[in-house]
């Protein structure tokens, strides 16, 4: 019997832009409706399938993105704010959900030095995401109603705090 071979962190570049708006897409719509309606799910995704919107993500200068590779694919995903201690994305190829993919790409971000020594990180969750932020320290702080286009969205602020 065979190991897997390790799932491999690094620093997202502009190539993998096809990639993260693949996994970004395809996570958000693997989400069930009776999560996230079809119409909210379509909303959630407008403009993030076409890959030049995440080229020019990576290109912002305030922005951190690492990828979690895995058999030379990239699997997942994680878009931090160093300046604020903000969790922006975190998405996961649906066949590479529940492998540990989305938890070993939070400890490395919540592992870096950060610029401004901020206690408390803060991510703005998708409902399914909120046990995964619980099972990691985070905490409920309330819940956002979203206008994207005529369609409400609902997430939740979530922080953790941890000492300096």
């Amino acid at each position: 019997m065979t190991d897997a071979p390790p799932i491999l962190l690094r620093e997202a570049c502009a190539d993998d832009a096809a990639a993260l708006a693949n996994i970004y897409c395809t996570a958000v719509m693997a989400i069930p409706v009776n999560v996230y309606a079809l119409v909210q799910k379509t909303a959630w995704s407008i403009g993030k399938h076409d890959p030049s919107f995440w080229q020019q993500r990576l290109a912002q200068p305030n922005r951190h993105t690492v990828v979690a590779v895995y058999r030379q694919i990239v699997v997942g995903f994680i878009e931090y704010q160093a300046d604020q201690d903000y969790i922006d994305c975190l998405y996961v190829s649906p066949h590479h959900q529940r492998q540990g993919v989305a938890s070993a790409l939070l400890k490395h971000v919540m592992a870096l030095p950060r610029d401004k020594r901020l206690n408390v990180f803060t991510v703005q969750a998708a409902h399914p995401a909120v046990p995964f932020f619980r099972q990691h320290g985070f905490q409920w702080v309330r819940e956002n109603h979203i206008l994207c286009g005529n369609v409400i969205l609902t997430n939740h602020t979530m922080r953790l705090t941890q000492p300096l």
